[in-house]
């Protein structure tokens, strides 16, 4: 073998690891609840299809009478430690809440991979259902950057999970690798193996049709340098009826609470109560921007 085709060999092997390493960016360590006494947070174990034990944490519905069980499917990154702030106004506004980490996040067993998220989703689905505390046999899912496009997988197969928001994902992983490869000019030539190092499988866009007629809701930020809003824009034009695509302005990958758009919670609650609402055959009481059609740019 030539020299410089071992070289060429050896960078795609790094960049293989690089791609892999992007998707999943745990911290393998217990999250501690700041109060969870102040915010509700119950702590709890189930098992994946395979044995692997996960944690979640539970929020019940500050509200007597709950809207509906929320299941967040969080991002590449750290733990559910990290993303809580990001949801906890939702036990507020009427919904029970079920947050988990996948394997090799936070206090749960095992190592991430492709397929696990998938299996570790469906089992934090089937568990957060037999909650004594939850009481309606449907499930909304909440999916940020990795997560949305686990949602919409998991959302394509099941008929407990009657609607979908996903804020900050991707279309699809070999398109993501190609853009990450191409964002550094150390590895911008390798950005052209993405076909090849990157198997294709569980790509939020080869699913996003089978959602109807259950609704879909996209919101993404505008000055999102990770995931390009063009990718929120491409699973809104191949997503069927019910949907509506919000781009964020001045909003980035991540919005904090501190700098998150005007709406953003208004916004949410309307796009979750209208789900529940939908599947129930009832009208809900939200504004005109939270029902699905169109696309919002503000």
């Amino acid at each position: 073998m030539k020299p410089y085709f071992k070289a060429l060999v050896f960078l795609a092997a790094v960049f293989l690891a690089g791609c892999n390493s992007y998707f999943y960016w745990p911290v393998p360590r217990p999250p501690i609840p700041d109060s969870p006494t102040a915010t509700g947070i119950q702590i709890h174990h189930f098992e994946s299809k395979d044995g692997t034990i996960l944690q979640g944490w539970f929020c019940p519905s500050r509200k007597v009478a709950s809207e509906g069980l929320v299941v967040y499917c969080h991002g590449a990154d750290t733990n559910i430690g990290e993303y809580f702030e990001a949801v906890e106004f939702l036990p507020r506004d009427g919904f029970d809440l079920f947050l988990f980490d996948y394997r090799g996040y936070g206090a749960s067993e095992g190592k991430p991979t492709r397929d696990g998220t998938l299996e570790d989703t469906r089992a934090a689905i089937d568990y957060a259902k037999t909650l004594p505390s939850v009481s309606k046999p449907t499930v909304a899912l909440f999916g940020f950057s990795l997560g949305a496009g686990i949602a919409v997988v998991i959302a394509s197969e099941r008929n407990d999970v009657i609607g979908v928001l996903a804020q900050s994902g991707f279309d699809e992983y070999r398109g993501i690798g190609k853009k990450v490869a191409g964002d550094s000019w150390k590895t911008w030539a390798l950005k052209f193996l993405a076909p090849v190092l990157i198997s294709r499988g569980w790509d939020p866009i080869d699913y996003v049709d089978k959602l109807s007629p259950r609704p879909y809701f996209i919101l993404h930020g505008r000055e999102d340098r990770l995931v390009p809003y063009a990718m929120a824009e491409h699973l809104y034009a191949r997503a069927k009826e019910p949907k509506k695509l919000w781009i964020m302005r001045d909003a980035g990958h991540y919005s904090p609470p501190e700098g998150r758009h005007p709406q953003y919670e208004r916004r949410v609650v309307g796009y979750l109560k209208y789900i529940f609402a939908h599947a129930e055959g009832r009208k809900p009481a939200i504004d005109a921007d939270c029902v699905p059609g169109g696309a919002i740019y503000d």
